[in-house]
């Protein structure tokens, strides 16, 4: 069975589940005989305080890996998309080896602050509250917001700094996301966010373009591959990981779009002056 391992990480409180979700639904109807499943390494952690640690421990990659890549025992030759989304998606050199594409979603430190505050926040649902229930409100919005900025200062800056923003740089694609509280809302039976944003959207469509070109080139040249040689299964493990790796490096030599925007704007700075 054919797989595709797509990596796509970023920082806290940037939406990476949200475009993750949608990906999905956007790939489904590219490739609708392919079975596309999202591996949230999120879900993975312990959600208990007392346990996290805020690393790289946080996570078994050995384990992680091991499922990843153990042959499957189904009949059927069925071609599967695997989306292994999460802050740590891009940090772990195995995962990175098999990976088709590694993709980060880079997003404004402020941004993901203020996400984490408003998901923290309560919310006024429905009537008119009465003024002691204001006050209780008020109270607990403090409290959360307490909380908040606590966690962000005391467990995920020093978190993002010491192993999520070195992972960067293992990215085949790095873009800029501009992602706010309401566009992190997916519906999941039509994969359409709540409250569209440009960026995301153009995001979105830039990591589903390099995911079908990856397929697609990957599996024109194995049915050439197939042509042309017999059937040959000695080593055919390493030599999969070493395809990928130069695969992903031809199509996408370290796309860094924050950084092809800095050049345009510096082009333009000098030719004003």
């Amino acid at each position: 069975m054919t797989k595709y391992f797509i990596s796509i990480g970023g920082g806290h409180f940037s939406g990476i589940h949200a475009i993750t979700k949608t990906i999905k639904h956007k790939l489904g109807k590219i490739f609708p005989n392919y079975k596309i499943t999202i591996i949230d390494l999120d879900e993975l952690r312990s959600n208990e305080p007392t346990t996290m640690t805020y690393t790289d421990k946080d996570i078994d990659f050995i384990k992680l890996y091991k499922s990843l890549t153990e042959p499957n025992d189904t009949i059927f030759d069925e071609a599967e998309i695997i989306l292994i989304c999460g802050v740590y998606a891009l940090y772990n050199p195995d995962i990175n080896r098999i990976a088709d594409l590694k993709i980060f979603m880079d997003s404004d430190s402020d941004t993901r602050l203020i996400n984490l505050i408003q998901r923290s926040r309560r919310s006024i649902s429905s009537g008119n509250p009465n003024q002691t229930e204001r006050e209780n409100i008020s109270k607990q919005d403090a409290i959360d917001l307490e909380k908040a900025v606590n966690l962000y200062l005391n467990h995920l800056r020093p978190e993002w700094s010491q192993y999520i923003e070195p992972s960067r740089s293992n990215a085949d694609m790095i873009v800029p996301i501009s992602v706010s509280k309401e566009t992190m809302i997916i519906n999941d039976d039509t994969g359409n966010s709540v409250g569209s944003n440009n960026t995301q959207e153009a995001a979105c469509m830039i990591f589903v373009d390099g995911i079908v070109r990856i397929i697609e080139d990957n599996e024109g040249r194995r049915n050439n591959e197939s042509n042309d040689s017999g059937d040959s299964s000695t080593g055919n493990h390493n030599n999969s990981i070493l395809n990928k790796q130069r695969q992903s490096s031809m199509i996408f030599p370290k796309l860094d779009f924050q950084r092809e925007r800095l050049l345009v704007e510096q082009s333009r700075y000098l030719d004003m002056s």
